[in-house]
């Protein structure tokens, strides 16, 4: 895309797995999907923080990421949540995210 402003990232995170999708965000708003959904077995805090890294990485000959969306299958407290099924590691702050590559000041 010529007019591409940049790219973002989805990611949802459950019990057992995680997945995200790239898509290039137009100057116009319209978004053109990079990737198809890019999956992963999840079950703990830092699986998941290697798998956004992977992401990350995936991303990078398509342009520089502005922004990610992350959801999750806990509660969210500020900007943390514990996984609800992660019997350990299950503490997600968004900081880690955003040292694992993902855009520091727009990832919510």
């Amino acid at each position: 895309m010529n007019d591409a402003r940049g790219l973002m990232v989805a990611i949802d995170v459950g019990a057992t797995n995680a997945r995200a999708r790239l898509v290039a965000v137009a100057h116009t708003g319209v978004a053109a999907q990079l990737t198809g959904d890019i999956t992963q077995r999840v079950g703990s805090a830092q699986a998941l923080y290697e798998f956004v890294r992977d992401v990350v990485k995936t991303a990078q000959p398509h342009g520089e990421l502005v922004g990610a969306v992350v959801a999750v299958a806990g509660m969210v407290e500020g900007d943390r949540c514990h996984i609800t099924n992660w019997a350990h590691d299950s503490l997600i702050e968004v900081d880690r995210l955003a040292a694992a590559g993902l855009p520091a000041d727009r990832t919510r």
